[in-house]
């Protein structure tokens, strides 16, 4: 379809000349509209992109009546009818398109463990898909692995994302997940291949191997439902990276190799709960000795106060 934005029907280009159609002013900024722009404006959770036109950073980038806003400072050298280079910020977008992707993913799999997405958040600094039908409030470890386990499949066998353009009439047959959202004479499906469709006007990866890795972080409850916590692709590589690092400087610290960790650790915590007892138990005899001491030395009519700093840093 010749009329989709570029964000859509080429979410690759990320280096575009176009014409300025628009433009407005104000104070301290300007506002352009473009014949073609291939800035994604955000939506459905899904933040909008970064980048610079002409080499001048993007303030931001909304929809408004249909049509693309891209806010500038306040520049004097663009016009309309000028041809200007639009620049995507390329690690933003693929990580954007990581998160979101990768949660279609998640949710596609939750979905096949009776766990419905009601809402998303596409955060910087995770995922968090709230989830419904979980018992007790609880989503279980042993869900969560076949969860991982599934997605590490699915991302193995590198299974197409499909954008399908559909009329609603036509939206019968495909068995969403969800309903799609709006009226609209063209519903936007988006499809990963023979598991999962969904209305969707987000920017995606043309397949799963791109989400790359999946790791989970934990949950919590929101609104009497749960929020599962996850890291996607870019994300979830560093974190792995950097609990590595962590990891090699505890085995150099414990003298200790991987599988050996968790036993030096229990081990250090037992060691440190007996101390504790022991500095406890001399803090108690010592106290006593020296009571008895003042007593002996000490006249029948004379009182003695001594604080005695204590190991916990209490005193008596």
């Amino acid at each position: 379809m010749s009329d989709l934005p570029l964000y859509w029907s080429h979410p690759e280009n990320l280096l575009t000349d176009t014409e300025v159609i628009e433009v407005r002013r104000a104070d301290d900024r300007c506002e352009l509209m473009l014949k073609q722009s291939p800035f994604y404006p955000g939506g459905g959770g899904q933040p909008a992109d970064k980048g610079s036109i002409d080499s001048v950073p993007l303030i931001g980038i909304h929809k408004k009546d249909g049509k693309i806003v891209h806010e500038l400072g306040s520049i004097d050298v663009i016009t309309i009818g000028k041809v200007v280079q639009c620049s995507v910020d390329s690690d933003f977008r693929r990580d954007s398109m990581q998160q979101h992707t990768g949660q279609h993913l998640l949710s596609a799999a939750l979905f096949s463990e009776g766990l419905d997405t009601v809402s998303v958040h596409l955060g910087q600094e995770y995922v968090g898909i709230e989830v419904e039908g979980a018992e007790g409030g609880i989503v279980p470890e042993e869900t969560v692995r076949r969860v991982l386990d599934r997605c590490k499949l699915w991302i193995s066998e590198n299974r197409k994302v499909i954008s399908h353009y559909l009329k609603p009439e036509e939206l019968d047959g495909l068995n969403l997940r969800r309903p799609a959202a709006g009226k609209s004479d063209l519903v936007r499906v988006v499809e990963i291949e023979g598991l999962d469709h969904v209305g969707c006007g987000g920017v995606h990866l043309k397949d799963t191997a791109s989400i790359g890795l999946i790791l989970y972080l934990g949950s919590e409850k929101i609104r009497g439902r749960v929020r599962l916590k996850w890291l996607i692709g870019g994300r979830a590589v560093k974190h792995a990276e950097e609990l590595g690092g962590q990891m090699r400087q505890i085995q150099k610290k414990l003298s200790a190799g991987p599988e050996e960790i968790s036993g030096k650790v229990e081990s250090l915590i037992t060691e440190n709960q007996k101390l504790k007892t022991s500095v406890k138990n001399l803090g108690e005899k010592t106290g006593s000795l020296l009571a008895e001491s003042w007593l002996a030395v000490s006249g029948e009519d004379e009182f003695i106060v001594e604080a005695i700093q204590m190991s916990d840093g209490g005193r008596e």
